[in-house]
């Protein structure tokens, strides 16, 4: 639902004059290295696969139709976005809201459609909502606007990118911002000062700005010496400079990862107890991710459905760690199932599983680590370079 984006220096580009002044993000280098195909397995109500039809699920990983020379993909809530070597994206899934950028708001697609409008994009993150960042330093928005998450100034739907309003301006080649993030209904930007803008659904204090107003337009979080961010439904999560963790938001089962299982809000940043070392995040639905430098995983959180991997089905107010996997170099969360990419190119799943999102050929919910296996179930998946995870549904490059 969310995507990690690692720091390098964007630099100018000249695109469409109907998008001036959007904005730049550059995915995990490793992304754009080596352009590859999509493979997609969980559920396909909406077309969320881009396997040319709406299954309920597919359990095995498939290979979504007329799609190649991808370098990074993002999923988000019932749709999913592809980036392209040439700068260009393409979407598929449901379209209700407009999420698919294609100047429709009506039915969805099953197989990849162009986004209007937007040239030289160097990453995308998705939620209810889709972003994208442009190489010249600014954010796009479209989709549902229904808290704000598009950051135009109103609260209007859009079937088109339209351009954020109200952060920082681009003044060299090596400043602005350099991430986004999507939660369910709000978005993050990080600049290249460590700090991070918010804007979208602040009900629970998510935005980090020391209220619980809403917001149509950026406003600046609390957030200071950031490195990476994530967005859930509830909360936001920085990872430090320092390599430690802070969240912001609600918390009725432990999402702030603060020590408390009660509910409650916070509008400033609360640490994460229990991590350091830490050099990458993601946050699904109600739980988020951590990744240490040594490969291992922590996870906090609802834990219904096993997403935390810890071996149980209890709900954790503080970081554990997941089981049986120390080898990760990538993590990602979806609603309420979660991923790992191993470094030997392989990857692990956990969690909810209704509708095949593990892709160990079942619908059985885990709480430990599966190996995803290929498509035909003979063996793992092999050879995958990045992975992401929607709502229900999860997705590798390979």
């Amino acid at each position: 639902m969310k995507t990690v984006l690692k720091h390098v220096n964007p630099k100018p580009h000249i695109w469409a004059a109907t998008l001036l002044m959007l904005a730049t993000l550059i995915p995990n280098p490793s992304l754009a290295e080596t352009p590859r195909t999509v493979q997609a397995w969980g559920g396909n109500g909406s077309g969320d696969l881009g396997i040319g039809n709406t299954s309920f699920g597919e359990t095995l990983p498939q290979q979504v139709i007329d799609l190649s020379d991808v370098k990074a993909i993002a999923g988000g809530n019932f749709h999913s976005l592809a980036l392209l070597t040439d700068g260009t994206l393409r979407a598929w899934g449901g379209n209700q809201q407009g999420q698919l950028g294609n100047g429709k708001t009506s039915g969805g697609e099953v197989t990849p459609v162009e986004v209007s409008r937007l040239i030289g994009v160097k990453a995308v993150a998705a939620g209810t909502h889709s972003l994208a960042l442009v190489s010249i330093g600014r954010v796009a928005a479209w989709g549902d606007n229904s808290f704000g998450q598009l950051g135009n100034g109103n609260f209007d739907n859009s079937e088109i990118p339209k351009a954020v309003g109200g952060l920082p301006l681009q003044i060299t080649d090596d400043a602005g911002v350099i991430a986004i993030a999507a939660g369910h209904a709000h978005s993050l930007a990080l600049l290249d000062d460590g700090t991070v803008f918010a804007w979208g659904r602040n009900i629970d204090g998510q935005l980090c700005d020391g209220t619980r107003l809403n917001r149509s337009t950026p406003v600046k979080s609390l957030f200071r010496n950031v490195k990476a961010i994530a967005a859930g439904e509830t909360v936001s999560v920085a990872l430090l400079t320092d390599g430690t963790v802070r969240t912001c938001g609600g918390s009725n089962v432990g999402q702030l990862g603060d020590g408390d299982i009660s509910l409650h809000h916070t509008t400033s940043p609360v640490f994460v107890q229990g991590l350091k070392n830490i050099q990458a995040i993601d946050a699904g639905e109600d739980h988020s991710l951590a990744l240490r430098a040594d490969g291992k995983i922590f996870s906090w959180g609802l834990n219904n459905h096993g997403q935390l991997g810890d071996g149980t089905f209890v709900n954790r107010s503080t970081a554990v760690a997941v089981v049986d996997l120390s080898d990760a170099v990538e993590i990602n969360a979806g609603g309420f199932h979660s991923l790992a990419l191993t470094g030997d190119g392989q990857v692990r799943a956990w969690g909810f599983n209704s509708t095949g999102q593990l892709g160990d050929g079942s619908f059985s919910d885990s709480a430990v680590p599966v190996v995803v296996l290929n498509e035909t179930g003979s063996e793992a998946l092999k050879d995958v370079t990045a992975l992401s995870a929607s709502s229900r549904s999860s997705f590798t490059l390979r």
